[in-house]
């Protein structure tokens, strides 16, 4: 840019330069250099701020600032001359991305009015020329002033002397690995630990901890004290999980507990696993016209309770990383019908997974030098769903069994239980049907209780029905039938009720598939 000799005193503190990318898709800006006039004034030890706002309606925005914009320069870099010949970079921290075709404006203020910066005045000589003249605005933009850097007056035969430094990339193509972070210890519930009396096999009641038998844990009982006799320095450290369900796992020390209790208030914190089946890629992207982003991931994989690997003693058959990155879609849902698993550092050593159990790949690609687009790690992050099923084997899992036919505690996981429904007529059957979907692998049971209006229904056990209807497994998630169900027979033999409730257990030996449903219907049949 064309400077004249003349410099021109911020006396209002803030300035504007406006001007106009020409690049029609946009630029990326790493910073402005502007070009200060020597001074002497002892007033010039405050910083200089810079930043990027657009235009709107032909003047700088009051309010808008572009992200990433706000930079600032001390006194102690601010370079001086007495012609311009010296600039003054303002970096900025990343590069900012300007859209093509549009107006944005630099906001340069100070806290004193005492610092110069170099003009230039149409049909001006340029500076130590007496013959060169400035002939042309190669920004396409105007100066304005302001006292508050929100209401600014244009200054039509100004321009600010400055240069944009713009983005060229060296590649049209690169990749970027991200690796999940260790997992940060977990502190549990009040008092999660139960000791049996006499025996040294230790429950830990941790729902989700995500960790199949012979995995290890490192469990700490923080300040001190003791739970069923046993000191602290008994918990603290890595055990060996003997078994474990979904929300418990056991282990057994060395020494034998006095008491029966659950105990260690809450100061018990352990390591964990997270296993998933669906895996949901949230990463904040900026993709210019001309640049796009794939994606590719890399799991580990996990075991559902039926599987024979389930437990393993060799931790390689529990977990095994994938060699290959698969393609996933970002910022959606991508399902898998098998279990996988981000798991604690110790596991995934003991498993040999190297390069942590979770990786993101992101292969950038453009068709411009002067664009990329752009990955903001700052919002980038996994987001793992897991099922909470399963079907439950007498003996093997879970810790401890109560039946579904119970009138509380059934220990499946997954149910839905209606709420009491009251007749005004006594009925004697109930007709039921349930709009479902059921993948294979997966199952469901339908239980029924009644009572009459004298009666407390909620200490009434359940009633397993059978379905009446043959219907097969779906994979399609689209497809419901009808499961049909019959309460009292044919001829509505069961005692007289006023009162019902259903209960609706799901199961699946595989924990990535779950039945769904679309509807339930329930007919109350009379005599």
């Amino acid at each position: 840019m064309a400077l004249t000799s003349t410099g021109y005193q911020i006396d209002t503190y803030s300035i504007a330069q406006s001007f106009f990318v020409e690049q029609t898709k946009g630029v990326f800006l790493l910073g402005v250099d502007l070009f200060f006039k020597s001074t002497t004034n002892p007033d010039t030890s405050l910083p200089v701020m810079l930043e990027l706002r657009p235009m709107n309606n032909g003047f700088p925005s009051s309010t808008i600032v572009i992200p990433g914009s706000e930079t600032s320069v001390n006194r102690s870099a601010v370079q001086f001359s007495s012609n311009a010949s010296k600039a003054t970079r303002f970096n900025f921290e990343e590069p900012i991305f300007l859209s093509g075709l549009k107006d944005y404006a630099i906001v340069v203020s100070t806290n004193t009015s005492f610092y110069e910066l170099f003009a230039s005045v149409g049909d001006t000589f340029v500076i130590g020329s007496t013959v060169e003249r400035i002939s042309k605005q190669q920004t396409l933009g105007s100066l304005f002033f302001s006292q508050n850097a929100a209401t600014f007056t244009p200054a039509q035969e100004l321009d600010l002397s400055f240069k944009l430094i713009k983005a060229s990339f060296n590649s049209l193509a690169a990749t970027a690995v991200l690796r999940n972070a260790s997992l940060p210890v977990r502190t549990l519930d009040p008092n999660p630990v139960s000791t049996l009396s006499g025996t040294g096999k230790i429950t830990v009641t941790a729902p989700a901890h995500g960790f199949q038998p012979n995995d290890t844990v490192l469990m700490n009982l923080n300040g001190g004290g003791s739970v069923g006799g046993l000191d602290s320095s008994v918990y603290n450290g890595v055990h060996v999980i003997d078994s474990a369900d979904i929300t418990q796992f056991t282990f057994t020390v060395g020494s034998n507990a006095t008491s029966t209790v659950n105990g260690g208030e809450n100061n018990v914190s352990i390591e964990k696993n997270i296993p998933y089946s669906k895996v949901y890629p949230s990463v904040q992207l900026l993709e210019p016209r001309g640049t796009g982003v794939s994606a590719g991931y890399k799991p580990t994989s996990s075991h559902s309770r039926s599987d024979n690997n389930f437990g393993n003693s060799a931790a390689s058959s529990r977990y095994s990383k994938a060699g290959s990155f698969n393609p996933v879609i970002l910022n959606q849902d991508n399902i898998s019908n098998t279990m996988h698993a981000v798991l604690s550092d110790r596991i995934a050593d003991s498993a040999g997974i190297s390069n942590k159990s979770a990786e993101l790949s992101l292969s950038l690609a453009s068709n411009d030098s002067s664009l990329s687009p752009v990955i903001d790690l700052q919002r980038a992050s996994l987001i793992l769903i897991s099922n909470l099923i399963d079907k439950q084997v007498t003996g093997k899992f879970p810790i401890k069994t109560v039946a579904e036919t119970q009138a509380t505690g059934g220990t499946e996981l997954s149910k839905h239980i209606t709420k009491i429904v009251t007749l005004e007529e006594p009925a004697v059957g109930l007709k039921i049907f349930v709009g479902a979907n059921r993948p294979s692998d997966t199952d469901f049971e339908v239980y029924f209780r009644s009572a009459n209006l004298d009666e407390n229904i909620k200490n009434v056990g359940f009633t397993l029905l059978a379905e009446e209807t043959t219907n097969p497994s779906d994979e399609n998630p689209l497809v419901f039938r009808d499961y049909e169900y019959l309460a009292g027979g044919q001829g509505g033999d069961l005692p007289a009720f006023t009162k019902f409730q259903i209960k609706i257990v799901m199961r699946s030996s595989n924990q990535a598939k779950a039945p769904t449903f679309q509807d339930l219907r329930i007919v109350a049949l009379s005599v």
